[in-house]
């Protein structure tokens, strides 16, 4: 069961990096992008830029972004809740979202660990309601997850832990540096095992995760300025 949620909800998050020195930054923005800084600073932490792509056909897609003070990782976040951080490297970056079940109608809020095929299912208010290791398939055999410091976690045959087990592994996550995963897919009967560095980002895409979910969320913390004139100094600086 656990398992069917998280695969409905499984999203490989590949983004543009986004998030290095400014001058950088500005190199590479596209020409549909629009970014200004924040009106206020009320976001998530100070000194945030909204990143406007207006090539969206249906809405433009909005986001805040910007560096925790003694961070190494730049993140961002959307008007639709999303979480990125470590958004420049997008094969280790943490995904946190929700998407509707179409079905039950209820809110499926997941965390994505980079490429090390480990969803964490989320309740709403952050706590770790099941965890399973995506492509894992073969009948018979079990997944494992260890962060380094901490004991290995065996998985059911599908691929996935209960709550309780999943409250544990979500701390390790939080607090640890290195994680591994191994999963085996038919019809090999041999474990594939990635590692992966986590270094605190587990822990800061939660509480912009949680921040996204609270009181002081709100549409303004996304109105910019979007006029094309402001675009066109941006193009213009960086010969675009």
């Amino acid at each position: 069961m656990y398992k069917l949620l998280l695969m409905l909800t499984f999203v490989l998050a590949l983004v543009e990096p986004e998030s290095a020195d400014a001058d950088e930054v500005l190199a590479r923005i596209d020409r549909n992008t629009v970014v200004t800084d924040a009106a206020r600073d009320d976001g998530f932490s100070h000194g945030e830029q909204i990143w406007i792509d207006t090539s969206g056909i249906v809405r433009p897609s909005t986001h805040r972004v910007g560096t925790l003070q003694n961070a190494r990782y730049g993140y961002k976040y959307g008007s639709d809740r999303s979480v990125f951080v470590d958004p420049d490297n997008s094969v280790e970056s943490v995904f946190v979202n929700c998407r509707r079940d179409r079905i039950s109608g209820r809110n499926l809020c997941f965390m994505n660990i980079g490429f090390s095929n480990l969803q964490i299912l989320l309740a709403p208010n952050g706590r770790a309601t099941a965890a399973c290791v995506m492509r894992h398939d073969f009948p018979g055999r079990a997944a494992a997850v260890r962060v380094e410091g901490y004991q290995l976690i065996r998985t059911d045959e599908t691929g996935c832990v209960g709550s309780n087990t999943a409250v544990r592994l979500l701390k390790q996550l939080s607090s640890g540096q290195t994680l591994h995963v191994q999963r085996v897919e038919w019809p090999y009967d041999v474990g594939k095992t990635t590692t992966m560095q986590i270094n605190g980002k587990v822990s800061i895409a939660l509480q912009i995760w949680k921040f996204t979910n609270g009181g002081r969320f709100s549409e303004k913390l996304f109105r910019a300025d979007t006029s094309l004139t402001h675009r066109q100094d941006i193009v213009r600086r960086n010969g675009m």
